[in-house]
């Protein structure tokens, strides 16, 4: 009687412990399916957006703008410039906002 009740108590648990999983684990399955990721984006983040943030940090750094009309918009520009350091395209549309607004 006590080696049916162990029995059939292990069963339980086993059970559960794999339902459990499984239900993790085609949840994570159709979440990686479902997403979307631009490739593009991500091969140029990681290629060439150090080289893009340096030249924006260089040309558009609030030292620059001292004593001008600009100086507060540099420093707002600067800042999102430091927030996308790893994003090519937010440094591609901070550089063209930049332009606007700083030249």
């Amino acid at each position: 009687m006590v080696l049916t009740i162990t029995l059939i108590l292990r069963k339980h648990f086993n059970g559960k412990k794999q339902l459990a999983f499984s239900n993790v684990e085609a949840n994570a399955k159709k979440k990686a399916q479902s997403s979307t990721i631009n490739m593009d984006n991500l091969m140029n983040s990681i290629n060439s957006s150090s080289e893009l943030y340096k030249e924006l940090s260089r040309a558009y750094h609030p030292d620059r703008f001292i004593g001008t009309h600009l100086e507060s918009k540099s420093k707002e520009l600067f800042q999102e410039i430091s927030a996308n350091k790893r994003n090519y395209d937010g440094l591609c549309k901070i550089k063209e906002r930049a332009k606007e607004e700083l030249n």
